[in-house]
């Protein structure tokens, strides 16, 4: 199997795991606040723990950076390894999964450079956000089986406003710096991988933020409502 298929059943089957239970719990499938959190948090459960593997194999990703640049042409990634071959003794190998840095690397080098801010946003980002999203994934469906509404409210008010103030700081460091200039980057390549992605964080935390408020300040019986 290629590398991204591990990814798409990792994300996929939490998501679907996420969407099935609200649906045994309340009766209601793909409820469009809930669906877009759930798949949301599902993504984002899998890039903390790839941040957390930035932490842990910076010098391994330095070394494959080094490595990467050396080999492929200014203005290329060479190969993608997502859609190599992999095993799943390999998927389930932390170490294996430095490569989506190392390879990220070539379109912003923060990530082989422990004294950015990319670096430090995105590990800071793993190791804080990690329990939170599942907290928050759990919340909608658990509700008060769980916490009262206006508990996770505030908790998902502050990790979604962290990912999205984390991520407006880090784009805008990415133009100040022009990163692009670092390997040549083409427009394609900062589209698909810089914008593409990370319009991801800035686009669902704006609705996580919206979600939580809504369940801190409603004056409903049920401020749970919002997800059924």
């Amino acid at each position: 199997m290629i590398a991204f298929g591990y990814v798409v059943i990792f994300v996929g089957g939490l998501f679907a795991s996420l969407v099935a239970w609200h649906h045994v719990e309340h009766g209601v499938l793909l409820q469009p606040l809930q669906t877009a959190l759930a798949l949301f948090l599902s993504i984002n459960v899998l890039i903390c723990l790839w941040e957390i593997v930035l932490f842990f194999y910076v010098d391994k990703i330095k070394a494959e950076f080094d490595g990467r640049k050396k080999k492929v042409e200014r203005g290329y990634i060479g190969s993608f390894f997502l859609f190599e071959e992999a095993s799943l003794a390999q998927a389930l190998t932390p170490s294996f999964w430095t490569q989506v840095w190392s390879t990220y690397a070539l379109v912003d080098r923060s990530y082989a450079d422990t004294h950015s801010y990319g670096w430090a946003i995105d590990i800071g980002n793993g190791f804080t956000m990690l329990v939170p999203s599942l907290i928050f994934a759990v919340g909608m469906t658990l509700q008060e089986k769980l916490m009262p509404a206006r508990v996770l409210g505030i908790i998902g008010l502050f990790s979604f406003y962290q990912g999205f103030y984390g991520t407006v700081l880090y784009f805008m460091q990415y133009c100040v710096h022009r990163r692009w200039n670092d390997h040549g980057s083409t427009p394609f390549q900062i589209f698909s991988m810089v914008i593409c992605t990370n319009i991801i964080w800035m686009v669902f935390p704006l609705l996580g933020i919206y979600a939580s408020c809504q369940l801190i300040l409603s004056d409903d019986k049920n401020p749970f409502a919002i997800f059924v």
